[in-house]
């Protein structure tokens, strides 16, 4: 948990198929790296979310499928700052027919699905910042494999090919690299500038949903917190614990004839 008097909860999403672990460890130790660098260091509070993340995995549910338990137990990309996506030759699992995108076309694995979420987040409301980064070595498969997993293995690197082709078509920038070492010193150098920008903007009412609840003030900004509250589009944990916090503190932080507006 954040110490207080930290200004900023800023958190980073990591979306991968699961080719690419060393990246995603890579990603982790960034962030916590970050945290306690000289741009950063009692400035924010870094919080990576990824579903194999540094405080224990999202619990795998047997009601539910995978998906909907990684969204139970983490916020999604379009709740996050900065949402980063590493790819190399696997897309991922295609996700049940529960899930279709907007035109009704089923989503082809977990990562499209976190992908749209950013964007459609981005394009409306200017958050996440989205960092695509494709590994350029090519995958090699062993030859003793069977017919049909070299099939699926050509499957999903194609779909992996598809992506990219699409991102270039629509002139959606990407990174790519070769080597970890060279991946690392890309993503600590765009994570910081990024994370550095997002503590010149302004406040949104998330951020200051989360300075309430970590030092007990929002800059005195109640009707800022009664705005986040009203929106029931936000994160639910985090608006129940307000609500919670912030009925404890009537009187003192908001009205109690405002706080019962919103909770209605």
């Amino acid at each position: 948990m954040p110490a207080k008097g930290l200004t900023r909860h800023l958190r980073v999403f990591i979306g991968s198929p699961s080719d690419v672990p060393d990246e995603r460890q890579a990603i982790l130790e960034i962030c916590h790296r970050l945290q306690y660098g000289p741009n950063l260091r009692g400035k924010a509070y870094i919080e990576p979310v990824s579903w194999d993340g540094p405080f224990g995995s999202v619990p795998m549910l047997a009601q539910v499928d995978p998906q909907a338990a990684v969204l139970r137990g983490l916020p999604k990309p379009s709740e996050c700052d900065i949402a980063i996506f590493v790819l190399w030759s696997r897309y991922g699992t295609p996700l049940s027919s529960s899930y279709r995108k907007p035109d009704g076309s089923p989503y082809l694995s977990g990562t499209e699905w976190e992908y749209e979420d950013a964007l459609a987040a981005s394009l409306a409301n200017g958050r996440p910042d989205i960092l695509v980064y494709r590994k350029s070595e090519i995958p090699v498969m062993p030859i003793n494999l069977d017919v049909e997993e070299m099939r699926v293995r050509r499957q999903q690197y194609d779909l992996v090919q598809q992506f990219f082709s699409d991102l270039t078509a629509t002139q959606s920038g990407y990174n790519t690299y070769d080597t970890l070492n060279k991946f690392v010193e890309m993503v600590a150098m765009h994570v910081e500038q990024l994370l550095v920008h997002h503590l010149k903007t302004p406040k949104t009412p998330t951020d200051l949903a989360w300075e309430y609840l970590e030092s007990g003030t929002a800059d005195g900004s109640s009707k800022a917190l009664l705005e986040y509250l009203s929106d029931r589009r936000q994160e639910p944990h985090l608006r129940t614990e307000v609500l919670r916090r912030l009925n404890d503190d009537v009187g003192v932080v908001v009205d109690s004839r405002e706080l019962v507006a919103v909770m209605k």
